[in-house]
């Protein structure tokens, strides 16, 4: 069964409509239904919240999909850290290790956040002005090599 078939099995089981879905999830009414026709693909972490809102463990959705399914979920999944993260695999040679490089990444700029979090207002204001302000010296900035 396609995922969005077993999403709209599982709502009606629960008697809940779309947009009642929609409104738990903060969406609307018509991105439930496209999930459930297949004309849209949840990613995983939307998936996890139709689970949260129909209320029931995260692997009913997924104990029915194909590995290939599952596969795409993930492999969207991972395409979009990569993204978020800015990293630019393709010219990495070697991808066995883009998982330390993914880590490591996220790992830095966990770090970022969590001494900007330490800032009150006024400081992540002036945090802000400075990254700007670093942003626009030549000595400061990335080589477009890197």
């Amino acid at each position: 069964m396609d995922i969005g078939k077993k999403i709209k099995q599982l709502r009606k089981e629960r008697n809940i409509t779309q947009s009642e879905l929609g409104k738990r999830m903060g969406i609307s009414q018509q991105q439930i239904a496209q999930y459930e026709n297949g004309r849209l693909n949840p990613k995983l972490e939307t998936l996890h919240r139709i689970a949260d809102a129909l209320q029931i463990p995260h692997s009913m959705l997924y104990n029915d999909i194909s590995p290939k399914e599952k596969g795409e979920l993930v492999k969207r999944d991972i395409m979009d850290i990569i993204n978020t993260l800015n990293l630019e695999i393709v010219d990495i040679e070697d991808k066995s290790n883009i998982t330390e490089v993914i880590a490591e990444t996220a790992e830095k700029k966990r770090n970022y956040i969590k001494l900007y979090d330490k800032l009150n207002t006024s400081g992540q204001s002036k945090a802000i002005e400075q990254v700007e302000l670093l942003t626009k010296i030549p000595e400061y900035q990335k080589d477009t090599d890197e």
